[in-house]
Formats: structure tokens, C-alpha cells, sequence
């Protein structure tokens, strides 16, 4: 189905059960556009604990009969909705960029990367199972197999408000769990086309819903409900370490959270090279990536020279150094550690690099944001909660659990 043109005054409902509804809090706020604040791109729900709960139970009532759904079935799904993005890729972009700004190339590039992200995972999702172990007993077969947790909860910022979800909803559904979803109130769209890109694929009632609204009025009912077995957050440090303590000890968590990223250039490097990385990783959607470059480490020995090469903004620090030894020591001198990178050509120090930096993501020679989608993704120290990554098959152990079978013959 394609979907015609927003218009301003526009009202999105929440998606429970099967079923596109509004609050039973009977309120609804306004999504604006940040460079137009005239502009109102459209109106949500602002949910109630009322939707919330309504919406764990369907997500719980639905997960027997989807766990159970042959995994060609649900890929299927996860198919239909990548191509219902594909589709529809020149509107969905057009949306986010007005309701989160980011400039239209990028926009498109998000929808069509998160597209290939959920076809990933129903390629992925169908490959990832157990193991068998060796034994002594011939008359015993021993083995493991994933299973799905049961309902998770999918939290999503607004700054990439499509990719993000995409990579957290997709592999929870190819691995058999049913999912709440909470977008942004400040991209509250962009998630609606998401969930409603799975709505046209088919998916099942309950398996997928979706609710818009104010943390502080369905946040406990989405994280704290015994039914709620996993949570996928990403969002500030400080919400994402109090849904992290205030869970129950047997839900999982997967936090994605701040990050001061370093990127530091040595005296060997490449200047031109290094300037390039700098802009890139600092300066792009106005250095409002998680993975953004808001620290450069420099050799006093081409400090001059690199500071020649471009004016910066007052959101890249610019800090020298006196030696390697001293940059890692200042890269790691924060609570966070999410992305950092090295500009170098010596293999020495991009070998100690990767080692010594206290860092989730470590990039030599390239710029601090971007990650593969196949590859796991997540930080350490304040910029996760080390538990579970992201991203890659990381993503499918995170929404699965390991049943071990002895089975006699």
C-alpha cells in the first residue's frame, strides 16, 4: 500500500493487538518540525499505562502461536516489511526529515539501510541454532538449541528513529518473540512507518505493537511488567541505568547509551587523511551520532599543522598530546566508551591501539561513527551496561536462550 502525504494536522494512532487505536488517556501531543516550529507534522497518542498494559498482554497472549510460526513464515514477514520501506522510501525519507532534520540524502540512505537491515536478519535468523557435543555414550545424542525469551520491550531515540528500531525489532521477531515498541516523541513518525511497514507485510495481531507517549507515562509498564523478558534501549545514560536497576534481575537488558568519543591522530599520520575523519566523524547530522568524534587527540609534533588544515566548531575539543602513551591515557580518562579511532600509519600503534583503548568499537583509520550490519555493536563502561551487543549475530543471542538436550537412543 502506499502511503499518501502527511498532512499538518495529521493524527497517528497506537498499534495493539491488531488493531490501530487511540489512547485511552483520550490526549495526544504534537509532533513538530525542529526547523519550521509552525509546522505540525502530526499528532500521536500520548499513551497511558492503560495502553502500555494492553499492549504487554497482547505482545504475551501473542508469543505461543508466533514462537511456534515456522521461521520461513516469519522471515517472510521480516521480507515484506524491507520491501514495504524500499517501496516507500522516497516519503518515509521525506518524513524524517522534517520531523528530525537530518538532510534528505541521509534520510533516504537511514530508510534503505534499515531495509537491508531486517532482510539481514531473515537471512540470518534461519542459520542461527545450536550445537551438538561430542561424548562418550553411543547410545546418547547431546545438543543445544535457541529458543525466544517471550516479550521484549524496543526503546528507540529520534535520532536515527528508523535504522535504530529496525535493528532491534528484527532480529527479536525472526527469533520467535513478540515485541512492544516506543518510539521517540520526537520522531514518532518515523517509528509508526517502521511498525507499519510490518503491519503490511502481515504480521500476526500481537506480535508487533506499537505505542507513542511520554516515558514517564509508559515507561514502568513497558520495562517493569513481569511479562516483559528483554529490553533493547538506547537513549541517554542516565534512563538507560534506571530501567537497568529497576528491572527485575531475570530480564535482560541491552543498553546502548553516551559516548565521548576519541579519535586520536599521531605524529605518523596522514594530516589530510586525518582532517577528513575528523569532519566526517565530528561534524555529520551536526554531531548528533551516538558514535559522533567529540574529542581529538593530537601529537604536539603536527599539532600546527593539523589545526591549518580546518576550523572547527566548538563541539570537537581539540587536546595535545605529548607522546601515545599520554594519548591513550586521556582517551580512556572518561566514564564512557562507546567508539574511538586511530590515525596512523605504523602498525605498531594500531596494534596497541586496539588493545589499549577502553572502547566497544575501535576504528583505525577510520572515522569513529558507522558499523557494519553484521558486526556486533555496543560500548563499554558508562556506554552500555556489558551485557549483550548489537547488531550481527550478537543480536539474535541477545533475544534467544540456550537449551541443552541429552537424548538417548
Amino acid at each position: 500500500m502506499d502511503i499518501m502525504a502527511v498532512a499538518k494536522t495529521d493524527e497517528f494512532n497506537n498499534y495493539i493487538n491488531g488493531e490501530w487505536s487511540k489512547s485511552a488517556s483520550g490526549r495526544t501531543f504534537d509532533n513538530v518540525n525542529p526547523a519550521d516550529t509552525g509546522d505540525i507534522v502530526g499528532r500521536f497518542q500520548a499513551s497511558s499505562a492503560d495502553d502500555a498494559q494492553a499492549a504487554v498482554a497482547a505482545a504475551a497472549a501473542a508469543f505461543d502461536a508466533w514462537k511456534k510460526t515456522p521461521i520461513s513464515k516469519r522471515a517472510k514477514i521480516l521480507n515484506g516489511a524491507a520491501d514495504y520501506l524500499e517501496a516507500n522510501v522516497g516519503q518515509i525519507a521525506e518524513e524524517l526529515t522534517r520531523e528530525e532534520g537530518k538532510a534528505l540524502n541521509l534520510s533516504k540512505d537511514e530508510v534503505l539501510r534499515s531495509a537491508q537491515t531486517i532482510r539481514f536478519y531473515a537471512v540470518e535468523g534461519q542459520s542461527f541454532s545450536g550445537e551438538t557435543y561430542p561424548q562418550d555414550d553411543p547410545d546418547m545424542i547431546v545438543y543445544s538449541q535457541r529458543e525466544p525469551l517471550g516479550v521484549v520491550t524496543v526503546i528507540s531515540p529520534w535520532n536515527f528513529p528508523v535504522s535504530i528500531p529496525a535493528r532491534k525489532i528484527a532480529p527479536a521477531l525472526i527469533a520467535g518473540n513478540t515485541v512492544v515498541f516506543k518510539p521517540s516523541s520526537d520522531a514518532p513518525l518515523s517509528g509508526y512507518r517502521l511498525a507499519q511497514a510490518f503491519v503490511e507485510a502481515g504480521i500476526p495481531k500481537g506480535v508487533l505493537n506499537f505505542i507513542t507517549g511520554r516515558a514517564g507515562d509508559v515507561g514502568a509498564a513497558i520495562t517493569e511488567a513481569p511479562a516483559v523478558r528483554a529490553i533493547s534501549f538506547t537513549g541517554s545514560t542516565a534512563a538507560g541505568q534506571h530501567i537497568h536497576r529497576s528491572v527485575s534481575l531475570s530480564t535482560r537488558t541491552q543498553m546502548e547509551l553516551g559516548g565521548k568519543n576519541p579519535l586520536i591522530v599521531m605524529e605518523d599520520a596522514d594530516l589530510d587523511r586525518a582532517v577528513d575523519l575528523t569532519i566526517k566523524g565530528g561534524l555529520s547530522l551536526s554531531g548528533q551520532a551516538c558514535t559522533g568524534t567529540s574529542r581529538v587527540l593530537v601529537m604536539a609534533s603536527v599539532k600546527a599543522a593539523y589545526t591549518r588544515e580546518e576550523i572547527f566548531g566548538p563541539v570537537i575539543a581539540i587536546i595535545e598530546v605529548s607522546s601515545y602513551a599520554d594519548a591513550i591515557t586521556k582517551a580512556n580518562d572518561t566514564e564512557y566508551g562507546l567508539s574511538a579511532a586511530i590515525v596512523t600509519s605504523n602498525p605498531r600503534y594500531a596494534h596497541d591501539f586496539a588493545h589499549d583503548i577502553q572502547s566497544g568499537t575501535v576504528k583505525i583509520n577510520r572515522t569513529t561513527t558507522g558499523n557494519l550490519i553484521n558486526a556486533p555493536f555496543g560500548g563499554l563502561k558508562q556506554s552500555s551496561t556489558s551485557t549483550f551487543r548489537e547488531s550481527g549475530r550478537a543480536g539474535l543471542e541477545f533475544y534467544t536462550q540456550i537449551k541443552t538436550v541429552y537424548r538417548g537412543c
